[in-house]
């Protein structure tokens, strides 16, 4: 099996992408107590519909996850927006 680099902090690991310490501290981001009660009360306020735009419209699908609209930002309720699933994942670090 080859050798690969941690996209976090460029450490050599064998399978994945991310190394244990860079995989800890990314999760461990998204599942405070905070993150969990904004991201519900995100999907309540936007009825659990995706807000990014497609092609010039609002995507119509499903939202089950919460995006945040500025990358660096807390995670407040006024920075966070609903997104499905193929919206937020298709974007990842850009």
């Amino acid at each position: 099996m080859p050798w690969r680099r941690c996209l976090g902090c460029g450490a050599r690991i064998r399978r994945g992408s991310r190394c244990g310490k860079c995989l800890a501290a990314q999760k461990s981001k998204y599942h405070t107590a905070e993150y969990v009660k904004n991201r519900a009360i995100v999907l309540v306020r936007d009825a659990h519909t995706c807000q990014k735009m497609r092609n010039g419209r609002k995507c119509c699908r499903y939202a089950n996850t919460a995006d945040h609209i500025d990358p660096n930002g807390p995670s407040t309720v006024e920075n966070m927006e609903a997104a499905c699933r193929p919206c937020n994942s298709g974007k990842r670090d850009r």
